[in-house]
């Protein structure tokens, strides 16, 4: 529903996602760069080609953590923006639903009525528009394992 509706905000969840899944082994793949020159650096001093090879691991792993905090604040902005917009198609659903039978016997039903509250979202404590923005960080939060056990797996 959320592609038909908006597919910008599809993409953008799909690629956060993906951000989600890689930023934090990029950190930690980063990091681990950065120990491992750090003995050869100290011994040869600040000065050194050693020293030097510690720069693109310890800015890597800079850029990397700083993204890692920029990531609550964009879920936050995501889930919003996705949740109102979901929120306002599935009423815009429902209204059509219910007002497209003639009459009100549809509306005294008392299975039509639970159909209605479980689409509203009353019955469960979950809404459905919370949906896509839950499965994605789901999804990322199992991306982010296999790629942490194929990046560091790898490399240990």
């Amino acid at each position: 529903m959320l592609y038909e509706t908006r597919r910008a905000w599809s993409l953008a969840l799909v690629g956060f996602v993906v951000v989600s899944a890689v930023v934090p082994v990029a950190v930690l793949a980063a990091m681990g760069q950065v120990v491992e020159r750090v003995p050869a650096a100290a011994r040869a001093g600040l000065g050194s080609p050693a020293a030097h090879t510690l720069i693109a691991p310890l800015a890597v792993s800079i850029a990397a953590y700083a993204a890692t905090l920029v990531l609550g604040p964009v879920q936050g902005a995501i889930t919003s923006a996705v949740k109102v917009r979901l929120t306002y198609a599935m009423q815009d659903s429902l209204i059509a639903a219910v007002s497209g039978p003639t009459g009100i016997a549809h509306l005294e039903d008392p299975a039509a009525l639970d159909e209605l509250e479980m689409a509203h979202g009353h019955l469960t404590a979950y809404y459905p528009a919370d949906a896509p923005t839950t499965l994605a960080v789901v999804v990322g939060n199992r991306l982010s394992g296999l790629v942490a056990c194929g990046v560091l797996g790898a490399s240990g």
